[in-house]
């Protein structure tokens, strides 16, 4: 780096960074400004991580860099500096030569890679507030501020922030002070922002009274913009210490209670909105491609509002029953505790600590994976629970995809043995119909009749398809995974399972059946119930022992020459129409298909979940270690050696949680299937679907520990192991 500046603009600049300078730090980067030179600007930086001060002034950049140097060495030598251009040179061996006019300091830098990062806040612009106000409101304040760092939320000021109001308040058990003023926010937010940052802000703003001071705020940092200075600053942070602050105020717990319960009631309002969103596309979706395929006749898409409604209270109780427990628990506690950060819990020791020989053995990195696994049962269980569940999910879109695809393979290649279904005219006559076994080529025959009928018991009625078939189905067999002849009753009728739900019969039960333009009502017995089977079907014995008359409507042939039986049957003027074998299952496969493709969107709807709860849960562990965290980064272990750890504990949780829901996914399978009664599907998970459903589960774990992974570079240490009691 090689650049030459102003003296006094950057003695000035030197001075007001210096306010976030560590003076006496464990970490020596901390006790330096970073100088970062670009373009023509010359950009200082100082940072305690907790506050950090950032200032540009202008520079004659000769060769850009950044380098950080000692806050108190470099004031010293700027100051001996006579006025004029400064210019500041850095070598590669870490050498930076500091010289104006005939005085000239040497000075060892320090890598810039070594200085931490500036936390992206995020803060919006919260309000503008000229400087003069926003000064007289700090001198007015400032003094009742605590320096008990036994009650943190007393070492700040709380900022109360409205659409028209903004006001500041103070106290340190003996002493408040409360100043409001009139401003235009652009939102309401409530923080409380440490003594030290109003001090600084209040050195750093401009002698003008009329020049805006720019606050721009969120619930973990706030940023001051003035006079070409940019003061960010983390706050005092955590709803338990605010909670404290409002009962020292004077507010009543159900004041107190309220005011949270608002905060979970806005984000159903939101939320719930958000989820309906897709709600009515989703199931438009479902339907057109469940309908696909299928001759259906006009259909609308009818919404339950109610069970919509249904679905808005329980996630508002869920919403706000969870809130008022948590807040319940704090305003159980005084004012004093709330104040101050919940310590650690006592722990006892594991069970492998019980065992000297083995736990000897263990390196520090096992003995702290171990004991930070085991050390809060509650939240291991919910983290295995949560992973189990998501797992069970995944599997079980997974097996449905599976069981739908191998249900459309047996019907291609088990159910139809014929080569041409033939649809028959109505009132055909056995004369015609006995000469498609005639034809050349044709090596085998069979026919159907169909009829729609009623079926009645004592208390339930239904319409229902009605098959006549062959005594012995050998050419079109009903059960796709069994392919074999089916052998119909010779006395009684055979209904589909779903048929016989719906009129609550079994094998051996008495229905009466009227059917289509006769009037009698004939007493049958129900001889069999098949779930592959749709409707109810007869033999053609049984149905003519009962006196009706056979008028088969369509027939199924075995042939080798299509082409010349087709031929053939283009003569008959009792044949209406033909299609081969292919184009039936085709097209059966092609709905099954269509079927599949809802597996595909529960997949992508219960990776999504995983995702989320796998995340929260994940976020949750990590604030409640927080502390450990701290003081390992405290200790020295570097970033990558953290994570590994975390890693190392996630793989944990995830494999536990892979294990608990691969039988939990198996039993919501056989429950899914069970539920599509009209769809007669047997379980049928290929090996590769067990493999995916655990892979994406653990992916997803991974992806949420590379994401809180990235949060360790926001823990403010010193504040993390601020913990008395």
């Amino acid at each position: 780096m090689n650049i030459v500046c102003d003296k006094t603009l950057l003695s000035a600049a030197i001075d007001g960074v210096s306010k976030a300078v560590t003076m006496r730090s464990a970490i020596p980067v901390l006790e330096g400004i970073l100088l970062k030179a670009e373009g023509f600007q010359l950009t200082l930086t100082g940072y305690d991580l907790e506050m950090g001060i950032v200032t540009t002034i202008e520079a004659n950049v000769k060769e850009p860099g950044e380098i950080v140097l000692n806050a108190k060495l470099l004031s010293s030598m700027i100051s001996r500096m006579p006025a004029g251009q400064i210019s500041i040179l850095s070598a590669d061996n870490g050498k930076t030569t500091i010289k104006s006019g005939v005085a000239e300091f040497e000075i060892q830098s320090m890598a810039a890679t070594d200085f931490p990062d500036l936390p992206n806040t995020g803060a919006e612009e919260t309000l503008t507030i000229p400087t003069g106000v926003l000064r007289d409101m700090i001198d007015r304040t400032l003094y009742a501020v605590s320096q008990d760092e036994k009650k943190p939320a007393h070492t700040g000021e709380l900022f109360e922030i409205e659409p028209d109001k903004l006001t500041i308040v103070a106290l340190d058990g003996y002493r408040l002070a409360i100043v409001e003023r009139s401003v235009t926010a652009v939102k309401d937010i409530r923080i409380i922002v440490p003594s030290k940052t109003m001090t600084e802000v209040a050195h750093l703003l401009p002698n003008d009274d009329e020049e805006p001071v720019h606050i721009c705020a969120n619930r973990r940092y706030v940023v001051f913009m003035a006079a070409g200075y940019t003061i960010m600053s983390r706050l005092i942070e955590g709803a338990r210490t605010t909670i404290g602050t409002f009962k020292a105020l004077g507010y009543g717990d159900g004041t107190i209670l309220w005011y949270y319960l608002l905060h979970a009631v806005l984000v159903v309002a939101v939320g719930f909105p958000l989820g309906v969103l897709p709600v009515k596309p989703l199931i438009r979706l479902i339907v057109e491609t469940l309908a696909t395929g299928n001759d259906l006749p006009a259909y609308a898409i009818v919404y339950d509002y109610g069970a919509w409604l249904e679905a808005l209270v329980i996630t508002g109780v869920c919403c706000l029953g969870s809130a008022s427990l948590v807040i319940r628990s704090l305003l159980r506690e005084s004012p004093a505790q709330c104040m101050r950060p919940r310590p650690p819990g006592s722990t006892k020791p594991v069970l492998l600590e019980r065992l000297p020989p083995l736990w000897r053995r263990l390196s520090f990195n096992q003995k702290y994976i171990v004991r930070n696994t085991l050390r809060n049962k509650a939240r291991m269980l919910t983290c295995i629970i949560g992973i189990a569940f998501c797992m069970a999910l995944v599997f079980a879109a997974f097996a449905l995809r599976d069981s739908v695809s191998h249900y459309a393979a047996a019907l291609t290649g088990n159910q139809n043995q014929y080569d041409l279904m033939v649809t028959l005219d109505s009132g055909v006559a056995e004369g015609q119909y006995r000469r498609l076994e005639g034809i050349g080529g044709v090596d085998g025959a069979e026919y159907e009749m169909s009829a729609a009928c009623w079926i009645y018991t004592d208390s339930r009625m239904t319409t229902a398809a009605l098959t006549v078939g062959e005594d012995v189905e050998t050419l079109k067999l009903y059960n796709p995974y069994a392919p074999s002849p089916l052998v119909l009753p010779e006395n009684g009728i055979l209904l589909g399972r779903s048929l016989a739900e719906e009129l609550d019969v079994a094998v051996g039960d008495t229905v009466e059946v009227r059917f289509a333009g006769d009037p009698r009502y004939y007493q049958i017995a129900v001889a069999e119930v098949d779930r592959t089977v749709t409707g109810a079907i007869v033999s053609r014995s049984f149905w003519r022992s009962l006196g009706r008359p056979y008028l088969p409507t369509g027939a199924y042939l075995a042939a080798e020459d299509r082409e010349a039986v087709v031929r053939e049957l283009e003569r008959y003027d009792f044949v209406e129409a033909w299609q081969t074998r292919e184009t039936v299952t085709d097209a059966a496969a092609s709905n099954l298909n269509s079927a599949a493709m809802v597996a595909y969107i529960l997949i992508v709807f219960g990776g999504g979940l995983a995702c989320v709860v796998i995340y929260n849960l994940g976020i949750m562990s990590f604030f409640e270690q927080i502390r450990s965290l701290a003081t390992l980064m405290v200790l020295g272990f570097y970033d990558r050696e953290i994570k590994r750890l975390q890693l190392s504990e996630n793989i944990i949780f995830a494999v536990a949680g892979i294990c608990a829901g691969l039988p939990l996914g198996i039993a919501l399978s056989y429950v899914i299937l069970a539920v599509l009664k009209d769809m007669p599907l047997e379980l049928a998970t290929r090996p590769v679907s067990y493999i995916l459903s655990c892979a994406v589960t653990l992916l997803f774990a991974l992806i949420v520990n590379a994401v809180i992974g990235r949060k360790m570079r926001e823990i403010d240490m010193l504040g993390a192991l601020k913990s008395v009691e």
